[in-house]
């Protein structure tokens, strides 16, 4: 609820990194890059708020990365 998607690819203009499907009753709003580019420019605020969202959602994944990569062996320690 009150989430957005596709927001990598409104800042840089490259294709979109992922499809987003719901799994039920949805309402949707589409907005225009320049549309959103000049909101951001209008109101900071909501630039700071996509700037937020997406350090937090790389610091998940990274994080998720992390736990799925194997440990490196314990190195052996001389008594």
């Amino acid at each position: 609820s009150r989430d957005f998607f596709g927001e990598m690819a409104l800042l840089d203009g490259e294709t979109r990194s992922a499809t987003a499907t719901a799994i039920g009753p949805a309402r949707l709003l589409w907005l225009s890059r320049d549309a959103v580019l000049r909101i951001m420019e209008e109101q900071p605020g909501v630039a700071i708020a996509i700037c937020q969202t997406l350090s937090r959602r790389v610091r998940d994944l990274l994080e998720d990365r992390a736990r799925l990569e194997p440990k490196p062996p314990a190195r052996a320690t001389r008594d």
